[in-house]
């Protein structure tokens, strides 16, 4: 008897051991899992080289985008549209255009113009645009908008759109996809945050093993039966020493 329990003790100590690490990792990841909702984190991105060779995602770089004076450089992303490295809206299709205009910034985006202050928070979406698949300034700094052959400027004092021949608009200045100098190409790509992935996704890989593909969900499977093992042999442990008690005592 005494023999048996000790066996039992030696398995359930290494196995104790064994699990540790895996233990601790699973019970953090819980907890944060358990508050990841008020923490917001199911929609903070993730910024993280590592991270994306672990989920198999391919290097991001950003080659191109539109310069705004003052203001840095508006790229895109997938559907991300970034201010430098602040996200300022999601765009399903090629940005059609970014320039600076009246203290502020506008951008181009399926088929709406969105107006934005210098410090790149939302002013205004404006829909049902007389045209969209270019913007400018005229001469004199008017907003412009091109498409099907017509120009049509924006007179700000009725916010009204105004159409014009495009002898007219000689001189406009139209907003131009550019390539970024290496420098900024290089520091804008280490910024790019990881498409479709969360912190809370990431907690929930983890805790799953699914972060490491098919070996890490492996592990977490094997630390689960070791820890139905870690149970039975401390419930047997206990048992049996408990009989041996009250056997001498009979």
């Amino acid at each position: 008897m005494i023999k048996r329990i000790a066996m039992w003790l030696k398995w359930h100590r290494r196995a104790g051991l064994l699990l540790a690490p895996v233990i601790v990792m699973l019970a953090l990841t819980g907890v944060m899992i358990n508050h990841s909702q008020s923490w917001g984190w199911y929609e903070k991105p993730v910024y993280s080289s590592l991270l994306r060779v672990l989920y198999g995602i391919p290097p991001l770089t950003v080659s191109r985008g539109f310069a705004v004076p003052e203001r840095g450089w508006v790229t895109q992303s997938g559907d991300d549209v970034r201010l430098e490295q602040t996200t300022l809206l999601h765009c399903p299709l090629p940005l059609a255009g970014a320039l600076g205009w009246s203290q502020g910034m506008v951008l181009l985006c399926d088929g709406q113009l969105h107006l934005y202050t210098r410090d790149g928070e939302l002013i205004e979406t404006m829909s049902d645009l007389p045209a969209s698949q270019e913007v400018g300034l005229s001469a004199d700094g008017a907003l412009l908008l091109a498409g099907r052959g017509t120009v049509w400027l924006l007179d700000d004092s009725r916010w009204e759109w105004q159409s014009l021949s495009v002898d007219n608009a000689v001189g406009a200045q139209w907003a131009m996809w550019q390539s970024l100098p290496a420098a900024d190409s290089q520091r804008l790509s280490q910024s790019i945050p990881l498409p479709g992935i969360s912190r809370e996704r990431v907690l929930l890989d983890l805790h799953s093993g699914r972060l490491f593909g098919d070996w890490g969900v492996w592990l977490v499977d094997l630390s689960a039966i070791l820890m139905v093992f870690l149970a039975l042999s401390g419930s047997l442990t206990w048992a049996l020493r408990r009989w041996r008690k009250r056997s001498r005592t009979s």
